[in-house]
């Protein structure tokens, strides 16, 4: 009988330890596929984290259209955004018939004045795309509705702004008058920023602007630019380097000399 019942308990025994070993193992695997599950989620996040830059930063050397940061004026006036443009110095007036159609494939009230902007040492780099369009204060109304029509159109292309003026619907011209007289673009409505610091083509950045023109009138105006563009920066004359040190002097003594 004793014989018996240590057959028993040791047969007890092992069951419990194969159950036990089975439940330790279908634990472990569980947990390992959790972990390469977790891995896998953050290896694609990566992917398209990385796929995200490469797409912005491709997209970051192009100022309109085909027009791209960095171009000659010889350059632009192949693209098919500014052929046929009129020149002015150092800035090109884009052809009207092309404004025109830019008016109307959007929607807007008034046609918007396409510039196209060089600098750099020879003066001979693209650095900025402006437009600008005015309206007189009895037609404010048309100047919020053509400011949201372009800022869904950048939407569209880019995303949600990075910033924005969440009561641009309820703006009214007497709120723009604070800026008449000052010396800076106006009401930032929307802004977006395209690229990486890491990337090859810069951060592009592009800015909507309110603000009161001329009299009784007010004006949008889109400003488009990179700042890792003039590749050849234009250099500083004998009397700009002088004004700079001369406020780097007084900047020093102003600390020198504070608290």
């Amino acid at each position: 009988m004793k014989k018996l019942l240590f057959i028993i308990m040791v047969i007890s025994f092992s069951l419990c330890s194969c159950n036990g070993e089975a439940k330790r193992q279908a634990e472990e695997a569980k947990k390992k596929a959790r972990n390469d599950s977790i891995i896998a989620k953050k290896a694609r996040e990566r992917e398209l984290e990385e796929a995200k830059l490469a797409f912005e930063d491709s997209v970051a050397i192009y100022v309109w259209g085909d027009a791209k940061f960095g171009m000659t004026k010889n350059e632009v006036l192949q693209t098919k955004a500014f052929s046929g443009a009129s020149k002015y110095d150092n800035s090109f007036s884009m052809d009207f018939d092309k404004e025109r159609a830019l008016q109307q494939s959007i929607g807007l009230h008034h046609w918007p004045n396409i510039w196209i902007d060089f600098g750099g040492k020879t003066e001979n780099e693209v650095v900025c795309v402006r437009i600008n369009s005015s309206y007189n204060w009895k037609d404010f109304n048309k100047l919020i509705y053509d400011m949201q029509q372009i800022i869904k159109e950048f939407t569209s292309k880019y995303g949600k702004p990075d910033d924005s003026y969440e009561q641009l619907p309820n703006l009214r011209y007497r709120d723009l008058d604070k800026y008449r007289n000052l010396d800076n673009r106006g009401l930032l409505v929307a802004q977006w920023s395209i690229g990486s610091v890491v990337g090859e083509n810069g951060i592009k950045h592009i800015g909507i602007y309110a603000s009161p023109y001329v009299d009784n009138s007010y004006e949008y105006e889109v400003i488009i630019h990179n700042m890792g563009f003039p590749k050849c920066p234009k250099e500083k004359s004998k009397k700009e380097t002088q004004e700079e040190k001369e406020m780097e002097r007084k900047t020093k003594d102003a600390l020198d000399n504070s608290f």
